[in-house]
């Protein structure tokens, strides 16, 4: 019985601590092309550059924000993960890319 009670508690707290881990990633869509400009220079990127083809639905640009920073900027097509950049364009790292992962999984994406 101690190891059924312990197990639901490590679960219990499994499922808190990625609660609160959702909560500090926001992932987002830029709502137009000042956001785009905004998220480009605050990533140190190109994807203001991507504008013209967001706006004619051949990709879907989305950000995620921890702590009112942006973190990572994911670019889509038809359901299909194109490409998904840090700052400077560098490869998701740690808790950004756990998060990332999520997000893939919570959406069918992987």
């Amino acid at each position: 019985q101690t190891d059924t009670l312990f197990k639901k508690r490590k679960m219990s707290a499994l499922r808190f601590a990625e609660s609160i881990m959702r909560l500090l990633f926001k992932f987002m869509l830029p709502v137009d092309s000042a956001a785009m400009h905004t998220l480009g220079s605050a990533m140190h990127n190109c994807v203001f550059s991507y504008w013209e083809r967001v706006r004619l639905g051949d990709c879907t640009i989305v950000y995620a924000m921890k702590n009112d920073e942006y973190k990572a900027c994911i670019e889509l097509s038809r359901q299909h993960i194109l490409q998904v950049r840090g700052d400077y364009n560098s490869a998701l790292e740690g808790e950004t890319a756990k998060a990332f992962k999520k997000w893939c999984k919570k959406h069918n994406l992987l």
